[in-house]
């Protein structure tokens, strides 16, 4: 008989585990027979819910209009649809739960499948028509920045969906200090592409005076900037980060769907047929001022992006 720290343990006292183990197991058994999901775990929220309950913009929106569906289905639903391209993230979620779970699939998003015609038109605006229509985009979505060492900036500047950022490189997006070159602005960036539509660098510039302006702060400003960046090349006008006055720190759907897309197609890919831009419009005169003869495969030809500045608020 093995003896513990010392004393023996009697016959009676041996038998009491297995007797309580026993009687849990009739009572585990009891609570889950004829329902494998009764007990706690059915007031457990599933992995669909709680990706709704994360994000307040999809909370407020199921919230608003259901559909008539569940939390779960909606949520299954808008991740396998668009979350999933968008970048959002949960716990649990993968291209392989939306297999599974009937919800379709993602995968058709290289092709535009899951995108709408709104955001072909997303990207047309921001983005190709600085390009007679063809995308302009980094051709990694792992995109290297240089310039920027504090910590919160490159916290500020990670919560960007779709793509990832590599920090020291020389290369990329360039953080290229301060300037009063345009005194109103918060900040401003200037986009650089090749010919085949890769982005070759990207500056960036701060207002010397920028933290005595009416700018929030220099983490938006910079992660704003870095929108721009990205291939955002224009403002928006819906309450968001890529605002023309600086800056609220909600990235929109719109905005996260739009460069889904946008990186979901290679660099210089033709768009227009896509959409249709009215003749004489802004953007159909946009469009034309870059001519189709300045894209070129080998990307010889370095093409100089506008410099988009971003204001103080008023």
């Amino acid at each position: 008989m093995p003896h513990f720290y010392g004393g023996e343990i009697s016959a009676p006292s041996r038998l009491l585990p297995i007797a309580f183990v026993f009687t849990f197991a009739l009572f585990a058994g009891a609570c889950s027979d004829g329902d494998s999901s009764a007990g706690l775990a059915k007031d457990v929220p599933s992995a669909f819910e709680g990706y709704v309950n994360k994000y307040r913009d999809l909370l407020a929106a199921y919230n608003k209009n259901s559909g008539g569906l569940s939390k779960n289905d909606w949520g299954k639903n808008h991740y396998c649809k668009a979350g999933l391209a968008e970048g959002r993230k949960y716990p649990g979620l993968s291209a392989a739960s939306c297999k599974s779970s009937g919800g379709g699939s993602s995968s058709g998003s290289s092709g535009g499948g899951t995108f709408t015609k709104t955001d072909y038109q997303f990207v047309y605006k921001k983005n190709a028509a600085q390009f007679g229509g063809r995308t302009v985009r980094w051709a990694s979505k792992t995109i290297n920045v240089s310039g920027i060492t504090n910590p919160s900036w490159q916290a500020a500047i990670r919560k960007w969906p779709v793509v990832s950022f590599k920090f020291g490189s020389n290369k990329g997006i360039v953080f290229a200090g301060y300037s009063n070159e345009y005194p109103e602005s918060c900040g401003w960036a200037q986009p650089m592409w090749r010919s085949n539509g890769k982005l070759a660098q990207c500056i960036i510039k701060l207002n010397t005076a920028v933290n005595s302006m009416s700018c929030h702060s220099i983490e938006l400003v910079l992660q704003h900037e870095v929108g721009h960046c990205l291939g955002i090349m224009g403002h928006t006008n819906d309450g968001g980060l890529m605002d023309p006055r600086c800056c609220s720190s909600t990235i929109t759907t719109a905005v996260r769907k739009g460069l889904a897309l946008l990186y979901s197609l290679p660099p210089g890919t033709d768009i227009r047929s896509r959409v249709r831009a009215k003749t004489g419009s802004a953007m159909h005169n946009k469009s034309k001022t870059v001519r189709d003869d300045l894209f070129d495969p080998s990307g010889k030809r370095m093409i100089y992006g506008p410099v988009i500045a971003t204001q103080a608020r008023q």
